[in-house]
């Protein structure tokens, strides 16, 4: 076909074809050929308009739109958090990154690090998402072990995440709907001394430390477990501190950390004293 200048097009049926093919050239000066799904020349003639359109509009195309998948979707998001410095990019031992909750979607989307490809981005709409939480919910069920609805919408949140960075980078036109799980209330009521002490004297000896650490000093989990005991000073303040460096808090900002009475009691019967300071072997348990 003769090429035409920007904007222009034409419909043509190509050999042994039943439907009409829209013909055109992109921005980019690309030639672009597409099935209208049609035989009527004005109904095709109504798709090439808008296939331009489309094209005008910087949107990717049916045939671009096909090679797309979820294992570029995944990349995109990884290197969003690297970039970010999100703190809630992990590394596996293997060196492989991940997400609390991108392990799910890689199974249900039928991604692994032998298969980096995944379904197709066409399958990623608002009905997946639903798929998904029911076959969380029935997993749970054949584990014996009930999925919340907590965890199952941080899954699908890293799945809408996937989709706005695919849609920021032209991959895709629309953003499809991800309707979120209704989650329970806030918790109330606090967790008083008492029921610590009778907590702490059901937990093995090496998970005391940490516990009542977190309890006293309201630190988050991640943090506590990174602290070195080159960064304890059982000697300042009233029963010591902690120093925290701005690299190991989540704010970035570091700080220093008074000790209560009862968990500098409790460091002070840890030996050696040497490496992390808290030991966290089976805490979730």
């Amino acid at each position: 076909m003769k090429r035409r200048r920007k904007g222009e097009g034409s419909i043509l049926k190509l050999k042994n074809c039943k439907y009409f093919y829209a013909s055109f050239y992109d921005e980019k000066g690309v030639q672009r050929r597409v099935s209208t799904q049609t035989d009527i020349k004005q109904r095709a003639l109504v798709e090439l308009r808008r296939l331009m359109g489309n094209s005008e509009r910087g949107e990717p195309s049916p045939a671009e739109l096909r090679k797309l998948n979820y294992g570029q979707l995944r990349q995109m998001l990884l290197d969003d958090y690297r970039a970010e410095e999100n703190r809630s990019l992990k590394t596996r031992a293997d060196g492989t990154c991940t997400i609390d909750g991108l392990s799910d979607l890689d199974r249900f989307f039928r991604w692994s690090v032998e298969r980096p490809v995944g379904d197709v981005v066409s399958s990623m709409d608002t009905d997946a998402s639903r798929k998904f939480a029911l076959w969380r919910k029935r997993e749970g069920l054949r584990r014996k072990a009930k999925i919340s609805n907590a965890t199952i919408n941080r899954s699908l949140a890293l799945m809408r995440r996937m989709l706005h960075l695919a849609r920021e980078h032209g991959k895709i036109a629309v953003v499809p709907k991800i309707k979120m799980l209704p989650e329970p209330a806030a918790r109330s009521g606090f967790f008083e001394p008492d029921k610590l002490r009778e907590l702490l004297n059901q937990l093995p000896s090496h998970l005391r430390p940490l516990v009542s650490f977190l309890y006293h000093c309201a630190m988050r989990v991640n943090e506590a477990t990174q602290l070195d005991w080159s960064q304890l000073d059982l000697t300042a303040g009233d029963h010591g501190v902690i120093r925290l460096q701005g690299e190991q808090a989540k704010t970035g900002q570091a700080r220093t950390v008074p000790l209560h009475a009862e968990v500098a009691m409790l460091l002070r019967d840890v030996n050696p004293k040497t490496g992390l300071i808290f030991n966290d072997k089976n805490l979730r348990t």
